[in-house]
C-alpha cells in the first residue's frame, strides 16, 4: 500500500513537470481591485487598481466584485488560430469579459461557475473566455469583473488552442479516473454494508458520497456532469456544511468515541449541529447574497475547528488502544499532502498544471481509499474475534460436557472401589484368590478413574500453553522420564521402544514440563494404544541446520486420509478405542499441535491405514523444534 501511494506521488510530481501555461508573458500590467461596496466602476476607477501577485489573486468570501485589468501583447497569429484567456479557478462566480475597442470598453462574454454549463462562453472547468483573432493581432486592454461569494484563487493565464485543450483534457482524465474510483469504492462497501449488516458501512457510503461530491463540486467537475440542469458549484457551501456533519458521525463511529474516549464523546456527538446549522440556514435565506458570502466565513472557520477537534481526539483514542485511529491520523496525513501539492502549485513553488489544480481532489481519493481499506480491515479483526468467540464458547461446551462426564462416570468405579476395600477391611480371612479377585477390581477401576483424571489434565494444559516460558531443554532427559513413566503401559502390551541415546544429546527450545507430559508422552501413549502387542515402537533423531527433528514411528493400525485431514484442519483427532480396547479423550493430538506452536515448531504426521495395506500400516508422527545450546 505504501509502495501505491509513492508511486502515486511520483506520478503527479512527474506529470506537475510539465507545464501548459508557458504563454503567461503574452500579458502585461496584470493589476486588480476589490470592490466590497459593488458601486465602484472596475472602467475609470484605474487608480484603485494594485498589480497581481505572482501568486495570483486570493481573496476570501465576500459579497463585493473584483475587477481584473490588463493587457495582451499584439501577435502575429494564425486567423484560424483560436485563444483563450483563462482564471485558473472552478469558483469564479459569474465573470464577464470586456475590451478596449475603438469607442471605449465593449462587453465581450459572459462566463464563470454561476452559469450553468452550457450558458457559458466556453464551457470548461475554469472561468474561461474566447479572444477574437483581431483583437490579439492588433493587442488592447482587457477588463473582468467578478460577481461571487466564494473564495477566489486564481490565476490570469493566456493560453493557444492546443495548451487549453490540453489543461482541459487532463482535467477530465483526472475527474473519470476520481469518479470511477469513487464508484468503485461505493459499490464495494455497500456490498460489505449488506453482508457484514455493520452500520459503520452504511455511514461510510454516506460519508463518501457527500464527501465526494463537495470535494468535485469545488474544483467544478460536478457543473461538467450536471451540464445544463442545476449550477451545483453555487451549493458548494451545502455540501461543505453536510461533509462536515458527517466527518464526525464517520469519525465517532470508526474510531469508537464510546468506548476508548467515553467522557469526550458526550459533547462530540453534538458537533455536527454547528455545520448542520449553518447547512439549514443557507437553505432557507439562499437568496440573500450577504447572508451567504457571511455564512462562508462562518463554515470557513468551523470545518479546521471541528477538523483539529476529531484528529486530536483520534489522537488521544490511538493512546487508549483504538486499532483504526492510526488509519484514520494516516488518512489525514494523506489528504495534507494532496493540500500541500496544491498549495505548492498556488505560490509558485512547484509548476502549475491540472495535475497540482487537482491536488486535493487526488488527496481526498487517498484518503477515502485508505479509510475503506481500514474498514476492510475491521471487518477481518471482526472475523477473526468472531471465530475466537465460536472457538471459545466450543471449549465451554466441551469442558462442561466433560464435567457431566466425570461426574458420571467417575462414581461407578469409586463405588465399586469403597465396596471392595469394605469388603476387605470388614472380612479379616479372606482366601488369596477371592483377595486377588478383589484387588483386580480395585486396580481396574483406579485405572478408569486415571483415565477420567486424564482427560481433566488435558483441558488444564490447553490453558496453560498461554503462560509458557521457552528455555533450553535437554532432549536426553526428557526421553529417558517419558520411558521410565510408560514403562507399565510399555510391559502390558510387551511393546519394545528403540532408539539411540546417543542421539538425544541435544538441547531443544522448548518448556520442559510440557514437552515431556503433553507432546512426548501423548505421542508414546497413542503409538502403544494402538499397537499390537509383542511389536516396537522406533524413535529417530536428526539434527540439520538450527532444527531438531523427532520421529516416533510405530506399525499399529495407523490412519485413514479422513483423520489425518481432521487432524491438518482443526488439530484434533477423533476419539478411537486402541487394540486392547483403550480408550481415550481426543485431545492428545490437539494438545502436542497446540505445543509445538508455542514452541515455534512444527508436527506432521504420515500414516498408512491397516484397512488399506496390512503388511505396512503404521503411524509416524515428526516433530520439529528448534536448536540450541
Amino acid at each position: 500500500m505504501r509502495l501505491n501511494f509513492s508511486l502515486l506521488a511520483l506520478f503527479i510530481s512527474f506529470a506537475a513537470s510539465f507545464s501548459l501555461f508557458a504563454r503567461e508573458n503574452s500579458l502585461s500590467n496584470l493589476e486588480f481591485f476589490f470592490d466590497k461596496s459593488k458601486k465602484a466602476d472596475g472602467f475609470y476607477n484605474s487608480r484603485d487598481f494594485i498589480p497581481i501577485p505572482k501568486s495570483g489573486i486570493n481573496i476570501p468570501y465576500n459579497q463585493g466584485n473584483v475587477w481584473i485589468k490588463g493587457r495582451i501583447t499584439s501577435q502575429d497569429i494564425n486567423d484560424h488560430q483560436t485563444h483563450y484567456l483563462v482564471l485558473t479557478s472552478p469558483l469564479t462566480g459569474k465573470i464577464t469579459l470586456y475590451l478596449m475597442q475603438e469607442g471605449g470598453w465593449k462587453e465581450q462574454a459572459r462566463s464563470g461557475s454561476a452559469l450553468s454549463w452550457r450558458e457559458r462562453d466556453v464551457s470548461t472547468y475554469y472561468g474561461t473566455f474566447k479572444v477574437p483573432v483581431s483583437f490579439i493581432q492588433k493587442g488592447g486592454e482587457f477588463l473582468i469583473k467578478r460577481e461571487g461569494h466564494h473564495l477566489l484563487e486564481a490565476k490570469i493565464l493566456f493560453l493557444t488552442e492546443d495548451e487549453f485543450r490540453e489543461l482541459e483534457n487532463e482535467k477530465t482524465y483526472i475527474f473519470i479516473f476520481y469518479g470511477g474510483a469513487v464508484f468503485a469504492l461505493l459499490i464495494y462497501n455497500m456490498f460489505l454494508f449488506f453482508y457484514g449488516k455493520e452500520n459503520i458501512y452504511g455511514i461510510y457510503v454516506g460519508f463518501l458520497i457527500v464527501v465526494a461530491s463537495a470535494a468535485a463540486t469545488a474544483v467544478g467537475a460536478m457543473d461538467a456532469l450536471f451540464r445544463g440542469f442545476i449550477v451545483p458549484s453555487e451549493y458548494l457551501l451545502l455540501f461543505s456544511s453536510a461533509a462536515t456533519s458527517l466527518s464526525v458521525v464517520f469519525t465517532r463511529h470508526f474510531i469508537d468515541f464510546r468506548t476508548y474516549l467515553p467522557r469526550v464523546d458526550k459533547f462530540i456527538k453534538w458537533l455536527p449541529l454547528l455545520p448542520m446549522s449553518i447547512f439549514f440556514i443557507y437553505l432557507f435565506l439562499n437568496s440573500s447574497a450577504e447572508v451567504r458570502a457571511t455564512l462562508g466565513v462562518f463554515i470557513d472557520i468551523i470545518i479546521p475547528v471541528v477538523l483539529l477537534s476529531l484528529i486530536t481526539c483520534s489522537i488521544f483514542a490511538y493512546r487508549n488502544g483504538s486499532p483504526l485511529a492510526k488509519f484514520y491520523l494516516l488518512s489525514w496525513g494523506v489528504l495534507t499532502s494532496g493540500v500541500l501539492f496544491y498549495l505548492a502549485g498556488l505560490h509558485g513553488l512547484i509548476t502549475v498544471s491540472a495535475f497540482s489544480q487537482a491536488g486535493i481532489l487526488l488527496g481526498n481519493l487517498g484518503e477515502m481509499l485508505l479509510l475503506s481499506l481500514a474498514l476492510a480491515h475491521r471487518m477481518a479483526l471482526m472475523e477473526t474475534e468472531k471465530k475466537e468467540m465460536e472457538l471459545n464458547v466450543k471449549d465451554k461446551e466441551r469442558y462442561k460436557r466433560l464435567v457431566r462426564v466425570l461426574c458420571h462416570d467417575i462414581a461407578n468405579p469409586l463405588s465399586i472401589i469403597t465396596s471392595y476395600a469394605q469388603m476387605i477391611v470388614k472380612k479379616k480371612e479372606v482366601s488369596p484368590e477371592k483377595n486377588h479377585m478383589m484387588a483386580e477390581k480395585i486396580q481396574k477401576a483406579s485405572f478408569i478413574i486415571e483415565e477420567l483424571l486424564i482427560r481433566v489434565r488435558n483441558y488444564e494444559s490447553l490453558d496453560a500453553t498461554k503462560n509458557l516460558q521457552l528455555l533450553p531443554v535437554y532432549l536426553k532427559h526428557v526421553m529417558s522420564e517419558a520411558e521410565f513413566l510408560l514403562q507399565e503401559k510399555l510391559k502390558e502390551k510387551d511393546i519394545q521402544l528403540e532408539y539411540d541415546k546417543k542421539l538425544f544429546d541435544c538441547w531443544v527450545l522448548a518448556e520442559r514440563s510440557s514437552l515431556l507430559n503433553n507432546v512426548i508422552i501423548n505421542i508414546l501413549t497413542n503409538a502403544i494404544k494402538f499397537s499390537e502387542p509383542h511389536s516396537q515402537i522406533s524413535i529417530d533423531v536428526k539434527n540439520s541446520n538450527n532444527k531438531v527433528q523427532i520421529s516416533i514411528s510405530d506399525r499399529g493400525v495407523g490412519m485413514d486420509s479422513d483423520q489425518l485431514n481432521e487432524f491438518n484442519l482443526s488439530g484434533q483427532i477423533e476419539s478411537r478405542s486402541g487394540t486392547k480396547g483403550e480408550s481415550g479423550t481426543g485431545l492428545g493430538m490437539g494438545l502436542v499441535k497446540s505445543y509445538m506452536k508455542m514452541y515455534k515448531g512444527d508436527v506432521q504426521i504420515a500414516s498408512v491405514s491397516q484397512a488399506i495395506n496390512a503388511k505396512e500400516c503404521g503411524t509416524t508422527v515428526t516433530l520439529t523444534l528448534d536448536r540450541t545450546e
